[in-house]
C-alpha cells in the first residue's frame, strides 16, 4: 500500500473527529448559558451561575433578532415563579429590561403568570410602567380578570391612556372579556369617583 493512500483516509478521519469534537464543545458551551439553564428550569444550575458571576443578574440575553431580555424577563415569559423569586431575592432588579422589549411585569401578565405578577410587584416592579404602545400592564391583563384584580389592588392607574388615546377599560370593552369589563368598570369607576372628590 502506498503511503499517500494511507494518509488521505487518515486525514479525513482526523478532520471528521475534529468536527465532532467542535460540535460537542459548542453544544456544551451553549447549555451553560444562563438563559438556557433558566429555560430548562435548572434552578440549582442557575443559582451556581449567579453565585459565581453576579453580573448575570443585570445582563441582557438576545431573544430573536431584535430583542434582548434579562433573566427576570425570561423567567416571567416562561411562567417560572420559582426562578423569578430566586432571581429577585438574589438582587435582580424587577424593573430592568432588555433592548426593544417589555418590562418583566408586562411579560408575566401577557403569559398569565399571576404568581410572577405578585412576586414582581412585591419586589418593586413599577405597576404603571409603560411598554409597547404606551400601555401599562393593566392593558395586557384585560384577558385575565384575576390578574386585573392583583394589579388594581397594587395601585394600577385606570386613567392612564395608551399612545392611541385609550384607557384599559376602553380596550377591555373592545378586546377583553365581560368579566374584565365588569372588574375594570367597578374599580375604575371607584377610582374616578375618588379623584373627582
Amino acid at each position: 500500500m502506498k503511503p499517500n493512500a494511507i494518509r488521505k483516509p487518515l486525514s479525513i478521519a482526523i478532520a471528521v473527529l475534529a468536527l465532532l469534537i467542535a460540535a460537542v464543545l459548542s453544544r456544551s458551551l451553549k447549555e451553560n448559558r444562563p438563559d438556557e439553564v433558566l429555560i430548562k428550569r435548572d434552578l440549582i444550575g442557575l443559582q451556581k451561575m449567579f453565585t459565581k458571576d453576579r453580573t448575570i443578574l443585570t445582563k441582557e440575553f438576545r431573544v430573536g433578532k431584535m430583542q434582548s431580555h434579562t433573566l427576570v424577563q425570561i423567567a416571567a415569559e416562561y411562567r417560572n415563579p420559582e426562578a423569578v423569586r430566586l432571581l429577585l431575592e438574589a438582587g435582580a432588579n424587577a424593573n430592568l429590561y432588555g433592548d426593544r422589549s417589555e418590562p418583566a411585569l408586562h411579560l408575566a401578565v401577557q403569559y398569565d403568570c399571576a404568581v410572577c405578577v405578585e412576586l414582581l410587584i412585591k419586589h418593586g416592579a413599577y405597576i404603571n410602567a409603560r411598554g409597547d404602545l404606551g400601555r401599562t400592564a393593566l392593558f395586557w391583563a384585560i384577558g385575565n380578570p384575576a390578574v386585573l384584580r392583583i394589579l388594581l389592588a397594587a395601585g394600577a392607574d385606570c386613567n392612564i391612556k395608551d399612545d392611541l388615546g385609550a384607557k384599559a377599560l376602553e380596550s377591555a370593552r373592545q378586546f377583553g372579556s365581560t368579566d374584565a369589563v365588569a372588574v375594570l368598570s367597578n374599580q375604575c369607576a371607584n377610582a374616578s369617583h375618588a379623584i373627582s372628590k
